[in-house]
């Protein structure tokens, strides 16, 4: 709780980011009475699920790539840069060549990169990546398919609920983050690729279904 007191983007927040990770990595939240992390953090630190999210995905990018930062009285430790933009490089990484990222996380880490360089960058890059030129059969897909009727449509936006309420999309990606991080034999920068997309994976089940949920009227 003093950590979440003191908690500041800027500069205190690496001993928030090292106790939540301890705290979560135990499941010690429900040993205090609380049936999940987000629980715990909402309730009891009035700190928003979205905060702490990005906060460890910082914490778990020094981990994997840059741990002499969380060595004890490590002097690197005072030149790394806020969670805001840790978090942002660690979700794009996954979609960057090493190459690329490898240049970002320098610039970051040097102090010589600004949040909207940053977020330019990565965007640059992620766009030159993912743009490919139309298929060679272009002119023969029908540009206006047929719509689906309303009954079709709220056919599938039922399924579709019944199908996320199935899964507690918060648990799993706890799980996910526990089992990864427990891989020691596997590199820093394996860890953080594949940690990176089925995170990501998740982000965009969680932003479906809140397309879903709305789509329903609910």
């Amino acid at each position: 709780m003093r950590a979440a007191q003191w908690f500041d983007s800027s500069e205190l927040w690496l001993p928030l980011a090292r106790i939540l990770s301890d705290i979560r990595s135990r499941n010690a939240y429900r040993v205090w009475g609380f049936k999940s992390f987000t629980r715990y953090i909402e309730d009891e630190l009035d700190l928003s699920k979205s905060t702490v999210s990005e906060v460890l995905r910082a914490y778990q990018y020094l981990g994997f790539l840059h741990p002499e930062c969380l060595a004890e009285n490590s002097s690197a430790a005072e030149r790394i840069p806020n969670y805001t933009k840790i978090a942002m490089l660690a979700r794009q990484r996954p979609r960057l060549s090493e190459e690329t990222a490898q240049a970002i996380d320098g610039a970051l880490f040097g102090g010589a990169l600004k949040r909207s360089a940053l977020k330019q960058a990565i965007r640059q890059e992620v766009l030159a990546a993912y743009r490919e030129p139309p298929p060679d059969n272009a002119a023969e897909v029908d540009p206006q398919p047929d719509a689906p009727s309303q009954q079709d449509h709220g056919v599938l936006i039922e399924s579709l609920q019944s199908f996320y309420q199935a899964f507690d999309l918060q648990a799993l990606r706890e799980q996910i983050t526990a089992v990864i991080d427990g891989w020691q034999d596997v590199t820093g920068t394996e860890r953080l690729q594949l940690h990176g997309r089925l995170l990501g994976l998740i982000d965009r089940l969680e932003a479906l279904k809140r397309t879903i949920h709305t789509a329903n009227g609910h």
